[in-house]
This record gives C-alpha cells, structure tokens and sequence, in this order.
C-alpha cells in the first residue's frame, strides 16, 4: 500500500482520484452484464463538470472517514455524477455546478435532467440531511475529515426502467465487479489515508472488510443502514437512528463545527464574567451551527456554587426543549469542565465537548478526574482551543486584578503638607 500523495495537493488528489475512477470505468464497461441489463449508465463521464467540481470542492486533501455506497441510482447520482445525488441537495447544500450530457442510450423513463432534475430521491434526501446535520449545517465542515464514494459508479437498468444493483447480477459477473472494484477502492483508502470507513448497506459493509482484509488496510469498518425505501429498517427515523449510531462508534468529534470561530464567541462572554468580578468561564450550546445557550459563570452574585457556566446553559435548554436535543449540541466552553460539569454533560450525551485551557484545580476532562473513563457512553472531548487566551483570563482573575479599576496614580507629597493653617 504504497501510493500516497503530499497532503497539500490537493490538485493531485483530484486528479489522480478522477484517473482511477476512469481506468476502472473502461475495465467495468468490457464487462457482459447478461440479459438482465439493457441500459448502461456512466454518470461520472456524462456528469465529469458536475462531478470534478464535487471532486474539487470536497476531496481537498486525506479524510479521516470514508462513507461508501453501493451504486447510482436514477435519480441521484445517474443525473448528476455526486453519490446519493438527489438533485435538490446538490444544489442547495453542496452548492455544485455543471452542465450535464446525456447518456449514450437512455431509458424513456429514467431521463437524465442533471441539475433542472426536480425529482427528490430519497436516498439522496435521507443521507445529505444526515451530512448536514452532522456539519452543522455546512457541507464544508462535513466533508473535512470524510468523503463520499461509491465501489461501483455505473448505472444499470432493465428494459423497464427499473434499477439493478450489483448483488442482483449473476455471480460470475459479480466477481467480476468485486475484483475491479475492490482495487480501485484500495487505491483510495491509500490515497486519502482514511482510517475509518462507514459501510452505507450490507453489501458495502462487506466488500469494506474484504478489501481491508486482503488488502492489509488497518481501517475499523462500521455498519449504518442504507437510507433506500426498499429497506424497511431505514423507513423508521432512519435520520435518528443513524446519528445515534454515528455517536455510538464515537465519530461525531470528527465533523467538529468551526471550534475556532465560536471558542472566540465564549471567549467575549468569559470576558464580561470578568469585568463582573466572576471566574471568567464562559459557554455556548451550538445546534445547527447556531447557538441556543449562553452562559457564564454567576457563582459571586448569587453565592450558588452550581451556578457554572455549563449548567446555566442547561438550565436555558430545558425551559424550552426536551433532552433529546442535547445529542445534537456541542458544548463550547473556555476552561475544561469541572467534574459535576462533566459528568452532567456526559449524562445529558451532548455531541461534544470543546473546550479552551485545561482546569488544573477541578478539571473532569483529564486534568484531575476523566469522567469519560467511568462512563458507558463517553462524549467526545477536545482541548486546547484558544488555550493561551483563556488561561490569561484566569490567571488576571486570581491574581486579583480589576479591569475596571482605574490606572494606579503615583502620590507625591505636597512641600507644605507639613504646615498648618
């Protein structure tokens, strides 16, 4: 597994992914696909503008997770050349462009429309909200560390129209794929590094550990169900369960919301607890990539020890909402939680917990207990965000300085304080 390419090329990557996919399109199409195949659709040539611009957009450089599906469907990705690409989020949430060609022989009622397509697959629909759930509403935060990719990138049809995936073919046309495919896809976990790979379906779930296995890939392979009406289990909130499961196998941290740009947002509230002669801690509860909560620590003014920051954000979540909403809450906060917050974090099962310097007296996230290790379902915890910065606010706190107070004025005494009048 020696191919690799620099991580800052992304050009390269680009590139040398859109030429694998193409050799094996060339090896896939010499293939006799038997009596039940009477149309041949071939997206990724007929949709490249589309295609390369999704490639260009989200396959910027190694991916942590790779989510791998089946095959195109007819009104996903056969109209547009993205994977599960139901036209509406391709435009809307991916943001892609491009003309898209017809197919050398089309079926009257599978017509590729590429982008003008109106139709909602619900494939499509089911996946892209769970992506744009799990971005906090931003394609680019979902794709930063995960790619979506599809082992077998042709479209097969009957001579009614209808959608005929590869465990539907004969078995020796079926090996046939397996053997292609297999090291195509091989040559993708190389190339993009990737550590983790969410089977979308029993089947890409099994040709996932098969690779690996046969391949040496060190990859963990974990099982969603696939988003398809054909699958009874998916038409059951298929959306909740799902980022249940995402949860579960522990890779919510890895579609981390922009932790930078609202550490900063905290940061200004911690400040204000400052200048309020508070522990300067402040805190924000992110859904959807907006914040529903603020707090900051209120411990002086109401002599209530409990009054930190996280638990006032608590507090502001259940007055209006059900805790069922809490695992799609990521908790931003400027100093690590102490051991009650953590633990109430941790019991409520929020997304994830970011937090900025570490809590050397009371820290629950390591520092001086990890609640994580005695916990059956541990929440994903990263630190070290904007450290520096809300350390100083701490240590200007202890050391007993009031930003409010006026600069020191030096006393002179005056010559002729000495006489009376």
């Amino acid at each position: 597994m020696s191919m690799r390419t620099d991580a800052n090329d992304t050009y390269a990557i680009n590139k040398v992914i859109f030429q694998k996919e193409t050799e094996l399109l060339d090896k896939l199409l010499e293939i006799d696909y038997g009596p039940k195949v009477d149309y041949i659709y071939n997206p990724i040539v007929y949709a490249s503008q589309v295609h390369n611009d999704y490639l260009t957009k989200y396959c910027n450089g190694p991916k942590d997770i790779l989510f791998l599906g089946m095959n195109p469907g007819p009104w996903g990705m056969m109209q547009n050349g993205v994977p599960f690409g139901e036209c509406i989020s391709v435009r809307d949430f991916l943001q892609l462009t491009g003309t898209v060609d017809k197919p050398s022989r089309e079926h009257p009622s599978k017509p590729v429309l590429g982008l003008a397509c109106n139709r909602s697959e619900v494939s499509g629909k089911r996946f892209w909200e769970l992506a744009n759930v799990l971005g906090g509403g931003s394609a680019e935060l979902f794709f930063k560390n995960a790619f979506v990719y599809n082992y077998f990138p042709l479209g097969l049809l009957n001579s009614n129209g209808k959608n005929i995936t590869p465990p539907e073919l004969k078995a020796d046309v079926q090996k046939k794929i397996e053997q292609l495919c297999d090291e195509t896809l091989s040559d993708i976990l190389c190339l993009l590094q990737v550590k983790i790979i969410v089977g979308i379906g029993r089947f890409a779930e099994k040709r996932a550990k098969n690779v690996c296995t046969e391949k040496q890939h060190a990859c963990k392979v974990v099982f969603i169900s696939h988003p398809s009406p054909r699958n009874p289990a998916s038409n059951r909130d298929w959306l909740s369960a799902t980022k249940r499961l995402i949860i579960d196998y522990n890779l919510a941290h890895y579609f981390s919301i922009d932790k930078e740009y609202w550490m900063k947002e905290a940061l200004a509230h911690a400040e204000q607890a400052l200048k309020e002669g508070e522990v300067p801690v402040g805190c924000l509860f992110i859904k959807d990539n907006k914040i529903i909560a603020v707090g900051s620590n209120d411990v002086n003014r109401t002599r209530n020890a409990t009054r930190h920051a996280e638990m006032i954000c608590i507090d502001t979540v259940l007055n209006s909402e059900s805790a069922e909403v809490f695992a799609d809450i990521s908790v931003i906060v400027t100093v690590e939680p102490c051991i009650m917050c953590a633990s109430a974090l941790h019991d409520l099962r929020v997304r994830q917990i970011l937090y900025g310097c570490p809590n050397d007296r009371f820290g629950g996230c390591g520092s001086v207990f990890d609640v994580a290790s005695v916990h059956k379902r541990p929440v994903p915890v990263i630190g070290g965000i904007h450290s520096d910065h809300a350390m100083n606010l701490l240590k200007t706190f202890y050391k007993g300085v009031n930003p409010n107070a006026p600069p020191n004025k030096v006393k002179t005494k005056n010559k002729d304080s000495s006489h009376s009048s």
